[in-house]
Parts: C-alpha cells; structure tokens; sequence
C-alpha cells in the first residue's frame, strides 16, 4: 500500500511538472539566494568545481552556476528533456530519480536541492544520495519550505483538503535541519531564510516595474533594503517563507 502510494506521488509529480512547463511556456528564475550561499563558501570563485542539482525543475540555478564557471550537473526525473532544450550542452543534464542518482561516490563539491525533500514522506534514500556524491570537506545544501510561516499554514490547509496541486507535502524547521545533520553525520554549517507569503518587496518591485504603482519608489527601495538586512541575518530561517541548511560533509 505505502508502494503505491509513493509511486502516485511520484506519477502526480512528474505530471504536475510536466503540465506547468508544456502549457504556460514556464522557463523557471534562479534563486538568488540559494546561489549566494553557494558562491559564498567558495569564496566567489566556482571555476572548475562540480556541483550537481538534485531535482533541478527548470535548470535555471545549473545554468547560473555554469556561467560563473562551475561544471555544473542536473539531474530530475521528469523535466530533464525541457532542461536540454531550455539550455542545451551548457549543463550535464541526466534523466534520473534522485533516489539513485547514476554518479559514483564522492564526485562533486557541492549538491544542492531546492523544493525537492517535502515532496517525499521518507527522504532518507534522496537525502543519503546527495550526502553520498560529495567528497569529504564538500556540501550538501537543502532547501525546503520552513514550517513557522504563513504559507505554510496555507499549504497545510490546501493539503489537508486535497486540494494541493503537488498532493502531500510537508515543510521543515531549523530544528528539522539540525536532526538530519545528525542522522547523517554532518556538520549544519548554518540556516538562513528566504522569501515571505502572499507579498514580498520583490514582488511588489515586479509589480511596479509592470506599471503597478503600489508603493513609491523611496518606500519600496527601504522596504527591499531591510528585508536583505533581515535575509543575512539568522533570524530569517524562523521567519522566511523557506529555510535553506547548508551542510558540510566529515
């Protein structure tokens, strides 16, 4: 029975993905902060590193991170032949479940996941993957929906009623992050939050340059300025729409 399950999550997943790429031309944005975190423990150079995206949707981080000169790796299950076409041979791209990701042990640097691990019940078997594939001293980075938010309390609501369109679906918590350091013998090198729900100052900025004047130009650059201050700061893993963990590996 729990088979089953898995494999409709599994089927409703790749569908889901499917639909919203084919239908409404959706080529995906990279996620700046999630990017941030990784050129920061490089130092800002990734020329010649190996970093691998686990469950990597439109590609468009993998891109990010093959123009600054990384060798850069995406793997998903059911858009990996989008990724081809949206980017060509610029990244590594395979065909795979990240449940048994066709590299050997300890190949890359860095693996990432972004909007991966709530989707899975049990994400031992994708987490135990992406901790495998890196050398030792390399990093796991883990980004999910954090579990103090008010979009948390929406999705819980829409998911409780069946009405999710990605069905279950769980968020994490700083303290989450923290367990999964130990169960895999990590190091947590840190959490950060990003993100806010329903309205940002990112949002309200696409807005205005869409001819939306909602808040003036002198409010919007304060209000973008203090929420930077509030995404570098520690307190943004309790309050972001999303907590992203890094991780080091022993």
């Amino acid at each position: 029975m729990r088979l089953r399950q898995v494999e409709d999550d599994r089927r409703r997943l790749r569908d889901y993905w499917n639909f919203l790429f084919t239908i409404s031309r959706w080529s995906g944005r990279p996620h700046p902060h999630i990017l941030t975190q990784i050129a920061e423990l490089f130092n800002y150079n990734l020329k010649g590193l190996r970093i691998l995206e686990v469950g990597a949707g439109s590609g468009a981080d993998s891109a990010v991170l093959s123009k600054l000169g990384a060798h850069a790796f995406a793997v998903d299950y059911a858009t990996a032949h989008m990724i081809v076409k949206r980017w060509g041979t610029r990244l590594h791209v395979h065909q795979a479940d990240g449940e048994n990701l066709p590299f050997k042990s300890g190949v890359f640097d860095l693996s990432f996941s972004q909007g991966l691990v709530e989707h899975y019940r049990n994400p031992d078997h994708i987490i135990r993957e992406q901790v495998r594939v890196v050398r030792k001293g390399g990093f796991i980075i883990i980004d999910a929906p954090q579990r103090y938010s008010l979009y948390h309390l929406y999705k819980s609501f829409l998911v409780a009623i069946k009405c999710w369109p990605m069905g279950w679906e769980r968020s994490y918590s700083v303290f989450d992050m923290r367990m999964i350091a130990k169960h895999y013998g990590l190091k947590l090198v840190k959490t950060t939050g990003w993100g806010s729900w329903p309205i940002s100052a990112g949002r309200i900025r696409e807005l205005k340059c869409r001819g939306w004047p909602l808040l003036p130009e002198g409010l919007l650059k304060v209000a973008e300025e203090n929420w930077r201050k509030i995404e570098g700061s520690k307190v943004s893993s309790y309050i972001g729409m999303n907590i992203t963990a890094v991780f080091m590996k022993n």
